[in-house]
């Protein structure tokens, strides 16, 4: 069974935005989810709308919007409890993060941030091996 399976409403709509997405144009992906988002009501619908929308800006590039949409992308990953879109959010976070540090040189943005005290144990630093590729991480000690 795949995620939108899952997915009980809009179905056709949010792959078309997955599509346009592939095609490069996440510009026309973000009108076809914004009307979706206006009367959707099932969350498992409005969670997907949300991470594709996020996904969507981070393609854009539209920084000033990225704090909004991942505080409702998280709520609606909270009314799911899917741990599918927590992952997604949390990957989409962290390539937000990468990107908007590599336009600036200031510290990345507090909302792409996890509590170390959430996560079971802290992730060590990964050193690349070969051409810049992590293939493992560091086993902690």
């Amino acid at each position: 069974m795949g995620w939108l399976d899952r997915v009980p409403d809009r179905v056709a709509e949010l792959r078309h935005a997955r599509a346009l997405m592939e095609a490069s144009r996440s510009a026309e992906a973000c009108v076809v989810l914004d009307r979706v988002l206006v009367d959707a009501v099932d969350p498992y619908t409005r969670a997907d709308a949300l991470v594709q929308r996020l996904s969507a800006l981070i393609n854009l590039g539209r920084t000033a919007e990225y704090t909004v949409a991942v505080d409702d992308a998280f709520d609606a990953a909270r009314e799911i409890g899917e741990p599918y879109v927590y992952g997604a959010l949390h990957a989409l976070c962290a390539l937000a993060a990468h990107t908007t540090r590599a336009r600036s040189t200031g510290a990345s943005p507090t909302w792409c941030r996890a509590p170390a005290t959430s996560a079971p144990c802290a992730i060590p630093t990964a050193r690349p091996r070969g051409a810049g590729t992590t293939w493992r991480w560091p086993t902690p000690t």
